[in-house]
């Protein structure tokens, strides 16, 4: 898309975890749910052998209930997914292994309906349904790499990774989006709900200033004149592997139901699209960080990536698909998107409409450049200033129902595990909530208080 420095004055980011397409917009293809031909999602019969996870017996996609209590995560780490879940055979990637990696995680937990091969109707995802409806789905949107959260969440900020799994530890990042915008004197800001971003598991000391602010802040800032506002605003969720948050997890990470973060990307498009005159111009892009072991039978990307310093064995392919959805009055309603798309089409859009001289970095560049070619979300807008949309469409209400108790619950059986029953990504976290402490007291005391109380208890 050309001219985007006149269409396009603010992108916002919103990026969930740990959940497939097939598991949250699987249903739209389906005829009892929409029926759209035009999407690559799940369609009838379920009982269709490309489906088919075998482990003792056969298992087929089937749909799952946001009351039902989910026992577990799903494994997806790099040996779960690479190894098992996506069961390459010969030049094939049969995506059938998704039941047994779960059942060789919890071998004492064999359910007649596994976690992994679970979609949502559109009446347990209401929000990102409707979203989907009325702006623009990708349907080939995909993790950049198969593994978990913090090497994909790395590549969205930098198209490179140094780190194959998540580690309990702090990660080091070297130079990403934060730094790129502030050496083009770009305005940014983090908005985070809950206590932790994810930037406190990089120890970036920009936590303690003013560009980070909790999500309360955020429809203030929107309706600042233009001259004070941010042009790129990541937004977060509160983080379930955090140990300590502001009112509750909402990230939809398994086994947490995905009621809550339904809410809170409602309560973001609430806020983005407040400012009328600023939404015209706004880009606002909601997708997930990884899979989080839920079953895609889309068949990832062969697009290899090499760690610049040789830290471990190149990966073959992209991870599996994940929910993506371009919300803006620049994208046509029921608009589907089916060029190939990774975190790092969020750069590619970034650098187009700062520095399109720039190409991001080598490290985007050579993914939109390879054969398979990674697009833009540019790409993906399909109007101009002369036909883009004057509508906003109103959000359908929603409820809980009976999600909150279950927050409640796996948070609370979270917070007790003894710590060798830990996550990685929780173990992160409380290292870097230790770190900041230790070398930031002063800071975290007028900023993050209860991160002092934290951590006098545990120590």
């Amino acid at each position: 898309m050309s001219d985007l420095k006149n269409l396009v004055d603010t992108i916002v980011i919103l990026m969930m975890e740990n959940r497939s397409f097939d598991n949250i917009l699987g249903h739209l293809s389906m005829p009892s749910y929409g029926n759209r031909k035009d999407v690559d999602g799940l369609r009838t019969p379920l009982k269709d052998p490309k489906y088919a996870n075998p482990a003792g017996r056969i298992y087929y996609p089937r749909a799952m209930s946001d009351d039902k209590e989910l026992k577990f995560d799903l494994p997806h780490n790099r040996p779960d997914i690479e190894t098992i879940q996506l069961a390459k055979l010969r030049q094939k990637y049969t995506m059938s292994g998704f039941v047994k990696s779960y059942f060789e995680k919890w071998p004492n937990h064999r359910p007649r309906y596994p976690d992994p091969m679970g979609y949502f109707k559109p009446t347990e995802v209401p929000i990102t349904n409707f979203l989907a409806n009325n702006y623009a789905v990708c349907d080939r949107w995909f993790s950049p790499i198969p593994t978990s959260t913090v090497p994909n969440r790395l590549m969205s900020l930098s198209g490179r990774t140094s780190y194959e799994d998540t580690k309990p530890q702090i990660h080091n990042a070297g130079h990403i989006l934060i730094d790129w915008l502030d050496n083009r004197h770009i305005p940014w800001r983090v908005y985070h709900d809950g206590f932790f971003s994810f930037f406190t598991l990089l120890a970036r000391k920009e936590i303690f200033g003013s560009k980070f602010r909790s999500i309360s802040d955020l429809k203030t800032d929107m309706q600042k004149p233009s001259e004070d506002k941010p042009k790129v605003l990541i937004v977060e969720p509160s983080y379930y592997d955090a140990p300590i948050f502001r009112g509750e997890p909402n990230d939809n990470h398994a086994p947490l139901p995905v009621g809550p973060g339904e809410l809170f990307i409602k309560r973001i498009y609430d806020i983005a699209t407040s400012n009328k005159e600023r939404w015209k111009k706004t880009v606002m892009i909601l997708t997930y960080d990884e899979h989080g072991g839920f079953y895609d039978h889309v068949q990832p990307l062969r697009i290899e990536y090499n760690p610049t310093q040789g830290n471990f064995i190149p990966f073959k392919s992209t991870g599996p698909r994940v929910p993506s959805i371009v919300i803006s009055p620049l994208v046509s309603a029921g608009r589907v998107y089916s060029g190939n798309m990774d975190h790092t089409s969020i750069l590619q859009f970034i650098a187009e409409r700062f520095d399109p001289q720039s190409n991001y970095s080598p490290a985007v560049k050579s993914r939109r450049d390879h054969k398979i070619g990674i697009k833009s979300v540019s790409d993906v807008l399909d109007l101009d200033e002369n036909t883009r949309r004057d509508d906003i469409p109103k959000l359908p209400k929603f409820t809980l129902k009976k999600t909150k108790r279950m927050v409640g619950r796996a948070t609370s059986q979270r917070i007790t595990q003894e710590d060798e029953k830990k996550g990685l990504m929780e173990k992160a976290f409380i290292k870097a909530g230790k770190n900041a402490v230790k070398s930031q007291r002063s800071k975290i005391r007028k900023k993050f208080p209860e991160l002092i109380t934290w951590y006098d208890d545990i120590s």
